[in-house]
């Protein structure tokens, strides 16, 4: 349909895809820039029908790419601390038990 071609076409352009992967790039590197900018492009498709066209399209696609980057930083800050308690743990039986200790 008309709508699916001009989503498309939206995703597509330079500007829209030069935004996106600047900032994101910025806020949470190059290696996680691709994943903001596809998380950002289903963000679009599924609530370009809540954009208030009272402001720029260009603002409402920033906040959502700041937002995503947010989340990435969260994911991966929640994923250090996961890896950081395990890591105390395993240290903590070691230091109980030598069984453990001969394991590692």
């Amino acid at each position: 349909s008309g709508d699916q071609e001009a989503l498309s076409r939206l995703l597509r352009h330079p500007d829209i895809m030069r935004l996106i992967l600047t900032m994101a790039r910025h806020r949470v590197g190059t290696a996680d820039a691709d994943d903001v900018y596809q998380e950002v492009c289903l963000r679009i498709a599924l609530k370009l029908h809540t954009w208030q066209e009272t402001g720029k399209l260009t603002n409402w696609i920033r906040r959502m790419t700041v937002n995503c980057c947010y989340k990435i930083l969260q994911q991966q800050t929640q994923e250090r601390e996961k890896q950081q308690g395990w890591k105390t743990l395993v240290e903590v039986l070691q230091e109980d038990s030598p069984q453990m200790a001969r394991i590692q």
